[in-house]
């Protein structure tokens, strides 16, 4: 088992700069998802009462089938995140994270399972991570063998994304590595300027 080490910015004693924060895009994985969610409950005239709730720009980009590979605009795709958990936000957001985990490293990366260990995936999370957004940046600071820490420099997505969905992707995708005892502690940020933006996840497991 080939298990990497990342150094990155964090590791470095560097900062990023505010340029490079912004998450403009997302691959279309996460909006189809969203559809096929509601339309297992409640069919297309589902999917359409929520176009119905959202601006003209974001009803007209996904009225039409989005590609899983495609790149869709993040605000757009935030704002219709946002309709759809008007209630109950946080654990809807928790249950499209953990599935997301699943259908991602049981299609479009299973692939990663015929190698996975705990350790592999950290390592590769700021892989994924950029595959599926445009911006924004993410390190992996390595503390031990069954312990790390995320951090994630972003602005673009919701609170409860940051809090609930990548705190339920983590999980899943841990435990789907065989994982035990995982948790997942998540430090919102504070402070000013980049660090108003710096995300912290204190991920331990055995």
């Amino acid at each position: 088992m080939v298990e990497l080490a990342v150094v990155g910015l964090y590791e470095n004693g560097c900062r990023p700069r505010e340029e490079e924060l912004a998450l403009t895009h997302e691959r279309g994985q996460l909006v189809c998802h969203l559809r096929e969610i509601i339309h297992r409950k409640g069919g297309p005239a589902a999917w359409q009462a929520l176009l119905d709730r959202v601006s003209e720009p974001c009803r007209a980009a996904f009225s039409r089938p989005v590609g899983t590979f495609e790149w869709v605009d993040v605000a757009l795709a935030t704002e219709l995140s946002l309709a759809y958990g008007r209630t109950e936000i946080g654990i809807r957001t928790l249950e499209r994270g953990r599935a997301a985990a699943r259908e991602q490293l049981t299609s479009i990366h299973a692939w990663m399972l015929r190698f996975l260990s705990p350790s592999f995936l950290m390592s590769n999370i700021p892989r994924l991570f950029h595959f599926y957004f445009r911006g924004g940046v993410l390190e992996v600071e390595h503390e031990g063998h069954s312990c790390a820490t995320l951090h994630v420099w972003a602005t673009g997505l919701y609170p409860e994304y940051w809090r609930f969905g990548a705190t339920g992707w983590l999980e899943e995708a841990l435990r789907m590595t065989g994982a035990v005892d995982v948790e997942v502690r998540y430090e919102e940020p504070e402070g000013e300027g980049v660090e108003g933006h710096h995300h912290r996840y204190h991920v331990t497991w055995r």
